[in-house]
């Protein structure tokens, strides 16, 4: 999954920052692409149950939103 449309030039990355608050916040598990020598993706585990996977993907899209809304307020204060 190419998540390099929601990373900012600010130090919290998405493969950084993102993954490890989502993680702990949520339990939900994403894999950093720099882990694979892919900077600016993550790997998406899918290994369990439907409906723990359903839920991960529900928790990812709402963090996704989140951070494209803040980067979207950081970006009109800059201006």
């Amino acid at each position: 999954m190419d998540v390099t449309p929601f990373q900012s030039a600010r130090a919290d990355r998405v493969t950084d920052g993102f993954c490890l608050r989502l993680n702990e916040k949520h339990g939900a598990f994403l894999a950093h692409g720099s882990f694979f020598g892919l900077e600016g993706l993550v790997r998406i585990g899918y290994a369990c149950v439907t409906e723990v996977f359903r839920n991960g993907l529900n928790v990812l899209s709402d963090n996704l939103r989140e951070l494209e809304e803040r980067s979207n307020a950081c970006a009109y204060i800059s201006n």
